[in-house]
């Protein structure tokens, strides 16, 4: 099912490589552009698996309309975004889990799809800003990885450490008041 989820790129290599470091440094501030990707990428990667790669133009205008989709869905309903961008990274990573380190078929890869899917998207809900920069250097991660084409091993490690300068970056960012106005909101909850 997904086994070309981070090979069957929609964009040439260098441009999944900026693509990748806009999320992978700046999706959080930009939400609307991480929905927005990741609908894309959904949309080009379903059309390029259905359809095949030929007609080029309807492959990429599945992509451009799912992305268009989430961008504007990101813009109106936040939350509800979210929980979409949650469904969409949390389930297809654990499907590519599921294939290639526990080597379950086709079928069970679907049903891990749905459910960690599910999970994400109720985790990304509560957990909104903390969310948007893991989904945001997961997919980041993801794109340039998929762009460098390596050995699996080296994959691996090369996604795991860009994750966590992703990570890193996007939580040293958050304005200063903002960090303390979640601390005091923190200290009056718990």
């Amino acid at each position: 099912m997904l086994e070309g989820w981070m090979t069957a790129q929609p964009l040439p290599p260098v441009a999944a490589v900026i693509l990748g470091a806009l999320l992978l440094f700046a999706g959080r501030r930009l939400f609307w552009f991480a929905v927005g990707a990741a609908g894309f990428l959904v949309g080009f990667y379903l059309a390029w698996t259905y359809l095949g790669p030929d007609p080029w133009w309807l492959t990429l205008g599945a992509g451009l309309l799912l992305g268009l989709l989430g961008a504007v869905l990101a813009a109106l309903v936040q939350k509800l975004a979210v929980g979409l961008l949650g469904f969409v990274v949390g389930g297809a990573g654990a499907a590519v889990l599921a294939e290639q380190v526990f080597g379950l078929p086709e079928t069970a890869s679907w049903i891990v799809f749905v459910v960690a899917g599910i999970v994400a998207a109720v985790i990304a809900g509560l957990l909104f800003e903390a969310a948007l920069i893991v989904l945001s250097s997961l997919l980041g991660a993801a794109l340039v990885v998929g762009a460098l084409n390596a050995p699996a091993t080296q994959s691996s490690l090369v996604f795991v450490v860009l994750v966590a300068l992703g990570l890193l970056a996007q939580a040293a960012t958050r304005p200063r008041g903002e960090r303390r106005r979640e601390r005091r909101r923190r200290r009056r909850d718990g």
